[in-house]
């Protein structure tokens, strides 16, 4: 027989590197991972600030009351029509007609004529007798009828004629027997009366009735001057 033919030995492949052919695989995948990553990165960072932007709007519109309004309304503007015109009323020193020719308000209105010295003297010796249109009736008492005199009477109608807002005429005549309850005649029986209600208080007082009858004196009325 034949003897058989050895046939050569085949050299023996390398063993496939596992670990190498594991990190080819893993370095496309890892590869494309952080291409995945990075294209997710800025739609994370954009949603989350969409909801806190969101969550932040929605807080501010609940910190309001449910009736008020989230826009500043505008200012109202004013109907002409409708504005209520307050009107002024006359200063208090003015004068009316019917004051100016009423005997017990006549010491008023010489008050605020604002006339002085001898003119207001002669006023205060004056009554009213009536108002006729723009022209007042007046009567000076006759025991001071040296006191009327044209450039006073002048200065009253100016006077008066600025508290009653109009021209006024005045026409004054002697009153021989007298004028009546004049200013100045009120203020003397107002003086009387009151020095009368001292000398009473005084000569009533029980210490000095003690000294009267101690030095059996007596009171001087003209010495006891009103508080």
């Amino acid at each position: 027989g034949h003897s058989p033919t050895a046939q050569p030995a085949q050299p023996a492949k390398p063993p496939a590197d596992v670990n190498s052919n594991t990190r080819q695989a893993a370095q496309p995948q890892a590869a494309q991972q952080a291409n995945g990553n990075a294209g997710e990165l800025p739609t994370k960072s954009h949603d989350k600030s969409h909801v806190e932007s969101h969550a932040e709007s929605h807080g501010k519109s609940h910190d309001k009351s449910p009736g008020e309004s989230h826009d500043t309304p505008p200012a109202p503007t004013s109907n002409p029509e409708n504005t209520a015109v307050a009107v002024a009323e006359p200063p208090s020193e003015y004068l009316t007609a019917a004051q100016l020719s009423d005997g017990t308000q006549w010491a008023a209105c010489i008050a605020k004529s604002g006339v002085a010295g001898l003119t207001r003297e002669m006023m205060m010796h004056m009554m009213p007798e009536e108002m006729s249109g723009n022209t007042l009736r007046l009567r000076l008492d006759g025991a001071h009828s040296h006191l009327l005199d044209p450039d006073r009477v002048k200065k009253i109608e100016q006077k008066l004629s600025e508290r009653l807002s109009q021209p006024l005429k005045l026409e004054v005549h002697i009153a021989e027997n007298g004028a009546g309850e004049t200013p100045s005649r009120q203020q003397a029986r107002a003086r009387e009366e009151k020095q009368h209600a001292a000398e009473q208080a005084f000569q009533h007082d029980p210490k000095v009735q003690e000294l009267i009858d101690l030095f059996d004196a007596e009171v001087v009325g003209d010495s006891i001057r009103p508080a």
